[in-house]
């Protein structure tokens, strides 16, 4: 009977530490039992993608058209700003010129932007520029598992040869579809 209760109170206290080391630690600077702020809430979404059917507001990521360089993203295997627009210029400026580069085997990872429950709704434009057989990973990072307020995108080329190059990339905080 005392092994028992010994036992049954090591898996207890087991238990504590891990929910305590993952209240504390996380990837996005977050802990299990809510995300905090976003770094970055657009407060003037547009309708990005009227020109194609799609009247939804939407808001930036931040530096989600890569006109301020890698600023605000976390890159790894080769993920790079190159020159390069969207042809839509769905911004509304004629003058940006840069979009990520995301060649086989690398990574961008976005800071953390305002989320509610729900918010499905993301758009961006992706062209293969690898592999006609590779696929684009998009990735909803979620910080916590409780009290969700914001998330991150984890954008990854997947297949033997993939790569791809991205820009503009929006989500609709509203879902107002």
């Amino acid at each position: 009977m005392a092994a028992t209760v010994a036992r049954n109170g090591l898996k207890v206290l087991l238990g504590v530490l891990i929910v305590a080391a993952l209240a504390v630690t996380s990837t996005a600077k977050a802990g299990l039992l809510g995300t905090g702020s976003a770094s970055y809430c657009d407060s003037t979404p547009s309708k990005n993608f009227a020109a194609y059917g799609d009247s939804a507001n939407y808001a930036s990521l931040f530096n989600g058209g890569f006109e301020s360089g890698s600023t605000g993203w976390f890159m790894s295997g080769g993920a790079k700003v190159v020159s390069g627009n969207e042809p839509a210029y769905v911004s509304g400026d004629r003058d940006d010129s840069h979009s990520l580069l995301l060649p086989s085997g690398s990574s961008a990872y976005s800071s953390t932007v305002c989320f509610a429950f729900g918010d499905w709704h993301l758009r961006f434009f992706a062209k293969n520029v690898g592999s006609s057989s590779g696929d684009l990973r998009v990735q909803v990072i979620v910080p916590s598992l409780l009290g969700t307020r914001a998330v991150a995108f984890r954008f990854t080329p997947v297949g033997y040869g993939a790569a791809f190059q991205i820009d503009d990339i929006y989500l609709d905080p509203w879902k107002d579809t």
